[in-house]
């Protein structure tokens, strides 16, 4: 269709001059008899006529069908169709509606093609500049992106850095601390911001800062301390890479405890911890443990929720041994860790620390004569100076009246009357094998022996007589000497002027020196 303004010959379906963008006038009647004329001009018109006769009509079976004009490879010849010719009947009206909405799509399709191609003939040259910016915008940005990177030292690349640089930290745990080479494991860049050039250092010209501060929190664990330490760097470009200008700097350090004190330190340092304990008894427990044993017993850790402190408190089994008893009790140690280390801050001890025991009693003590005594109106019997004496001490416990022992005895009694005289044995000596005793403990002092420990015992007895017997550890002439002095008590009937009966009693006390044998 030609453009009635600047004559220009348009798709004979276009409504706007493809070169003008003129509105061109649309022919409906061009579109229903579907002419591809673009100059033909519609003479239709609507006839108005009677509703027609919509009674079938009858088919003639003697009619022939007229033949095809339609020749192979060839085209089609149509009669001339007047609009007066077409029967309203309810076939074509249904396919005049068919067609003329398929032709009112056509159209609507062909005139969005038409004005979009229309834009895009108008405006080429505004299109094409805006790819072109386009892609100049895609290009710089991966440009800014790359040189970006480029213009500042990696995260990991200072990770790295700092990592082979620092890869251990070695805790020194004071007196009670454990001290550690604490493995590193892990490294966070916390800052990375452009800084001055350090003086007289020359850096390479490139793009952006030429120098970098960055900042780095290393943290080293192995389950019992943790520490994080904090450093800083300055980076400078070097051509087209970054390098560590200088040294590491400290910014800080904080220490976490993970676990308790470390024991074997604790248990070097008795001498302040009992010192620290309240003395007992007037006792001062530094000097009665003084080269004890001790043992760790109990351990109680506690973190506080912030982790920022932390306590143990650490029981601690003392013993001091001595040769015939010793002395045992538990000393409560409190530790606190504070300012990265662990410190005493208390130390108790229980009531027991202070008083003495005498399981070291336990065994068997064996020894020979050493000497007798006689009645004062009699003579002496040496029956015993062949025979030795042996006492086993079976158990040593504590009783209401103070400590209980109870044991055997092998010994020689004398079940027999005075003698007139001195004899080496008499009629009546009789030995004794592992015969029970029970006995307590005596702590007061035996002028006898000048001992403060003296076991006093005594058997069950029989009709021939009683043997008593006192051991005595530890003498004033001699604090590791045993002592045993074993008393033989013998009653009878004797005549007074040979004809009065009268009940008389015969003692005898044998000395001996023991010493342990098992």
């Amino acid at each position: 269709m030609r453009c009635p303004i600047c004559k220009h010959d348009n798709g004979y379906l276009a409504t706007r001059c493809a070169n003008c963008g003129a509105t061109l006038p649309v022919d409906p009647g061009a579109y229903a008899q579907g002419t591809s004329d673009p100059s033909y001009t519609s003479q239709a018109t609507i006839h108005s006529s009677p509703m027609p006769n919509l009674e079938p009509t009858p088919i003639d079976p003697d009619a022939t069908m007229p033949q095809s004009n339609v020749q192979r490879g060839g085209t089609v010849e149509r009669p001339q169709v007047s609009d007066t010719g077409l029967q309203p009947t309810i076939s074509n009206t249904k396919t005049s509606g068919i067609r003329r909405a398929l032709q009112s799509l056509r159209r609507s399709l062909h005139t969005s093609s038409v004005r979009t191609g229309a834009f895009f003939e108008r405006n080429q040259r505004l299109v094409g500049l805006g790819i072109a910016v386009l892609v100049l915008g895609v290009l710089a940005a991966a440009w800014f992106g790359i040189n970006s990177t480029l213009s500042a030292p990696a995260y990991t690349t200072i990770e790295s850095d700092v990592a082979a640089l620092l890869p251990t930290y070695d805790y020194a745990g004071g007196a009670y601390g454990p001290d550690l080479q604490l493995p590193l494991s892990s490294t966070t860049v916390t800052d990375r911001s452009a800084t001055k050039t350090p003086e007289g250092m020359e850096v390479a010209p490139g793009v952006g800062p030429a120098a970098y501060g960055v900042e780095a929190e290393l943290t080293y664990d192995d389950g019992r301390i943790r520490v994080v330490r904090n450093v800083g760097a300055t980076y400078v470009r070097e051509g087209d890479a970054w390098k560590m200008a200088g040294e590491l700097t400290e910014r800080g350090t904080s220490v976490t405890a993970r676990a308790g004190v470390d024991e074997n330190k604790v248990l070097g340092s008795m001498a302040t911890i009992l010192e620290a304990a309240s003395s007992q008894n007037d006792v001062l427990l530094s000097d009665l443990y003084a080269g004890g044993s001790f043992s760790v017993v109990g351990n109680v850790f506690k973190e506080t929720p912030q982790h920022d402190t932390a306590t143990d408190d650490v029981t601690i089994r003392c013993r001091q041994d001595g040769m015939f008893y010793a002395y045992e009790g538990n000393v409560i140690a409190h530790f606190a860790f504070e300012s990265g280390a662990w410190k005493l801050r208390s130390s108790e001890a229980d009531g027991k620390s202070t008083t003495r025991i005498y399981d070291p009693l336990v065994g068997t003590w064996s020894g020979g004569f050493i000497t007798t005594s006689t009645p004062v109106d009699g003579a002496a019997c040496y029956g015993a100076q062949d025979k030795p004496l042996s006492v086993f001490i079976e158990t040593v416990g504590d009783s209401m009246g103070g400590t209980s022992v109870r044991g055997t005895i092998t010994t020689l009694a004398h079940y027999h009357e005075r003698l007139v005289r001195d004899a080496a044995e008499t009629t009546g000596d009789t030995p004794l094998e592992g015969i029970d005793f029970t006995g307590t403990i005596d702590a007061s002092y035996d002028k006898d022996t000048g001992s403060d420990l003296n076991l006093r015992c005594t058997t069950g007895g029989s009709p021939e007589g009683l043997v008593d017997f006192v051991l005595s550890f530890g003498t004033a002439d001699d604090p590791s000497a045993v002592i045993a002095r074993v008393t033989s008590t013998h009653n009878y009937e004797e005549k007074i002027l040979f004809f009065i009966p009268h009940q008389t009693t015969a003692t005898f006390t044998d000395t001996y020196a023991l010493a342990r044998v098992a």
